[in-house]
């Protein structure tokens, strides 16, 4: 009976594993909550008036400093959730991070 048991336990060596396809869910939890609030805002926002929030909009909405608001765009862009145009000021667009468009 343990001989039975050892056999279905172990796997062939030659075998790979399949390969596991990230689910939007684990996508999305990669996010902190502030970060999750904030992408949140800003599509609000845009589907409300039409053009992307300022920082200083963002931080009233979510309760941030324009400095907390800045790191937490930061760390978005660099994820692949948003993209910003340096200097300009309600650039903010936010993107599928699986393909980096709009």
């Amino acid at each position: 009976m343990f001989d039975v048991i050892e056999l279905v336990l172990k796997a062939p060596a030659t075998e790979e594993p399949a390969p596991v396809e990230q689910e939007p869910a684990d996508v999305v939890s990669m996010l902190t909550r502030q970060q999750r609030r904030i992408l949140s805002e800003i599509r609000d926002f845009h589907t409300a008036h039409g053009y992307a929030p300022s920082v200083r909009d963002l931080g009233q909405l979510v309760g941030l400093s324009v400095s907390s608001v800045h790191h937490q765009l930061g760390q978005l862009q660099s994820k692949g959730w948003i993209s910003r145009a340096p200097g300009r000021s309600r650039a903010i667009v936010v993107l599928d991070p699986a393909t980096g468009q709009p």
